[in-house]
């Protein structure tokens, strides 16, 4: 059985599969891990600070901070 939820993005209902956000707003997500995840891969040499990658790339910091926990921002 399908089962409705709200985004906790944006409030849109969507059909809930495993994530808690909207198709939409799944794909925002990805698309600014992967602008992360290229400039710092770019930056290989560097130590990078949460600040220097959300002033490179306009992700926001709270959001930086959470991957850097989860160890999603490991070079």
């Amino acid at each position: 059985m399908t089962e409705l939820a709200h985004c906790t993005e944006c409030g849109k209902l969507f059909v809930q599969t495993t994530y808690d956000l909207c198709p939409s707003c799944r794909q925002e997500l990805e698309k600014k891990y992967e602008t992360v995840f290229d400039y710092i891969h770019q930056k290989e040499s560097q130590d990078l600070t949460v600040s220097d990658i959300h002033r490179a790339t306009g992700v926001e910091e709270n959001l930086l901070n959470k991957w850097q926990e989860e160890g999603k921002l490991e070079k």
